[in-house]
């Protein structure tokens, strides 16, 4: 996920031109000097390392551990005179003290809890937190929690996926078949013949059908639309905890939702429906934050209705990660709150 930096924004000598965000918090800054790239490793508290390192992209995991991408190649013929300008495209997980653990992966993939994905040629692994592997030679994975992961056993090419879902302390694997998507704590949708969907929970009971649409919100909430025209918020367990909308309804992070006449701004509400007497021109929703448009100026609040700025405008949002400008500077928060801020 890239945050572009328009108009560029000076960072330690550097020319801040990117910030590359990952699912688990974490991101890079990218940064040019003269004809040369480089980026800086942060955490997903917005602890950055010292160092940058020459390399096309990277990603600083929780324990102070780092994967690097494309970095430059080394030269075998070290007694060549000639200038070895080449890139490796291939991945090198690094200990936090620079020694390598793994190398030789195309491709990484961080999930929210910590854990990652490397992708070789020929097989793909997937690992805890702390580096110990929990699975390989899969087509595709995802994660949820700490104690449940799927893997795909069906190839990509079919639109729809069978799934094995594994549960880290029970050794009894689920089976899982047309899903779509997972929403939630390990629920999943289901498509149809007349293309609506049906979710269903790890019993295979169904948790709600006729649905039309979609959307995760924050802490692995979602919203869903159904054909009837309405539409509900849930938790993670596939729980409605808002009343039933009738119409076009966009949630907010801290639960409540607006009502739309067309494309006007019709009213906010309370999840059980009742109407919050304000007086605001619109709102801009990301995922964990909600922008307040008033006559003189703008609010940012979290999903907590904590107000966390002012005067300020989105200039980009990603996933977790919201990238603001406000008096002068770039403003960067993701799910833990601001990560990072920099002059333009």
């Amino acid at each position: 996920m890239q945050l572009k930096i328009r108009p560029n924004s000076p960072y330690k000598g550097d020319n801040l031109y990117e910030i590359e965000c990952f699912s688990n918090g974490s991101f890079n800054l990218k940064v040019e000097n003269s004809d040369k790239k480089y980026i800086y490793l942060c955490d997903p508290k917005g602890k950055t390392k010292e160092q940058k390192y020459q390399a096309e992209t990277g990603v600083l995991l929780s324990d102070g551990c780092y994967i690097l991408q494309g970095e430059p190649a080394k030269n075998n013929f070290p007694n060549n005179e000639i200038v070895f300008r080449g890139v490796n495209p291939k991945g090198t997980l690094y200990t936090k003290e620079g020694y390598v653990i793994t190398e030789g992966f195309e491709e990484f993939k961080v999930f929210e809890n910590g854990w990652y994905m490397l992708i070789f040629k020929e097989n793909k692994q997937l690992f805890k937190a702390n580096h110990s592997l929990v699975a390989e030679k899969f087509i595709d994975c995802e994660v949820f929690g700490n104690d449940c992961y799927a893997v795909r056993t069906n190839s990509k090419l079919y639109q729809t996926g069978t799934w094995d879902i594994h549960f880290i302390e029970d050794p009894k694997t689920f089976n899982a078949q047309n899903v779509v998507k997972f929403l939630g704590n390990a629920l999943y949708l289901v498509k149809g013949t007349d293309d609506t969907y049906t979710l269903y929970n790890l019993e295979k009971e169904v948790c709600a059908q006729d649905i039309v649409a979609y959307k995760e919100l924050a802490d692995n909430k979602f919203s869903l639309n159904f054909s009837t025209g309405s539409s509900v918020m849930c938790n993670q367990s596939g729980e409605r905890i808002s009343a039933i909308i009738e119409g076009n309804a966009v949630f907010l992070p801290d639960g409540t939702f607006l009502s739309y006449d067309g494309k006007m701004l019709s009213g906010r509400y309370r999840s059980d429906g009742i109407l919050i007497n304000e007086y605001v021109l619109n709102y801009e929703v990301a995922k964990h934050y909600y922008l307040v448009v008033k006559n003189s100026n703008t609010e940012l609040f979290d999903k907590n209705t904590n107000k966390v700025e002012d005067n300020c405008f989105i200039v980009e949002q990603r996933d977790n990660f919201i990238l603001l400008e406000q008096k002068k500077k770039y403003v960067l928060y993701n799910q833990n709150g601001k990560v990072f801020e920099n002059a333009i």
